[in-house]
């Protein structure tokens, strides 16, 4: 509002210095009418200029590559059900654009997590023995210098061991991309869920023991389940 007050008082005064230098008393030469004309207007654009006070502001923009921690899965059930194929065809394929739009640094971890190049990542075995996706998030909330800007996890999410998940997501204070990893075709699958027996039983007695298997995919199947005692099948049913 100030700026736009002083800026009709300039005009007004450009227009009032216009209006009485048409002409002078004495009479003075063009030239030297139009230089003091000159001299006037320019004192009063200089006034404006310091009663407003303008800034200068400099604006840039820059575009950087966002820092991408790619978490890769290495523990034994990537191997299963030809989820290790699903991950080297998205590493070889849709992923392969990371490498170009971030500065990608890559890991691995199963029980424990390790930095790894990018083309190792497609001959990995998925052998680790247990799957702590916690562990993952919390080593690389310790790096140092190198902390990124997002993370990419790539994994079936059988998180079986160490901390859960959720409580070092959060403290990454980061965005945590996840990536399951599998097949499409429903899996056959069997678990024993329980075991149920007497403690205590005398010699000579009859020990009844109830299992309670879950099973997947196998509607109207018969399956054999074993009671073994070392090498010795003690029972079989059906």
């Amino acid at each position: 509002m100030k700026e736009m007050f002083l800026l009709i008082g300039l005009a007004v005064a450009w227009g009032l210095s216009l209006w009485a230098y048409r002409s002078t008393n004495p009479q003075i030469s063009t030239t030297l009418r139009r230089v003091l004309l000159g001299l006037r207007l320019t004192g009063l654009t200089a006034s404006f200029l310091f009663l407003a006070e303008p800034e200068v502001r400099w604006k840039e923009r820059t575009w950087e590559k966002p820092k991408l921690a790619l978490l890769v899965d290495e523990s034994a059930s990537m191997g299963f059900y030809g989820r290790d194929d699903a991950l080297r065809d998205l590493l070889e394929g849709p992923l392969q654009d990371l490498k170009k739009k971030t500065i990608l640094k890559a890991y691995a971890f199963a029980q424990k997590c390790r930095p790894i190049r990018w083309r190792e990542l497609s001959s990995l075995s998925p052998d680790g023995p247990a799957t702590d996706i916690g562990g993952a998030l919390r080593y690389i909330g310790s790096l140092h210098g190198g902390r990124p800007d997002l993370v990419l996890l790539l994994s079936d999410g059988a998180h079986n061991v160490g901390e859960y998940p959720i409580v070092p997501a959060r403290d990454l204070g980061i965005p945590i991309y996840v990536l399951g990893v599998g097949v499409s075709q429903k899996v056959k699958n069997l678990q024993i869920a329980g075991v149920r027996a007497d403690p205590i039983v005398y010699l000579g007695d009859t020990l009844r023991v109830t299992a309670v298997l879950r099973a997947w995919g196998m509607r109207g199947q018969r399956v054999p389940v074993e009671l073994v005692e070392g090498e010795k099948v003690v029972n079989r049913r059906e």
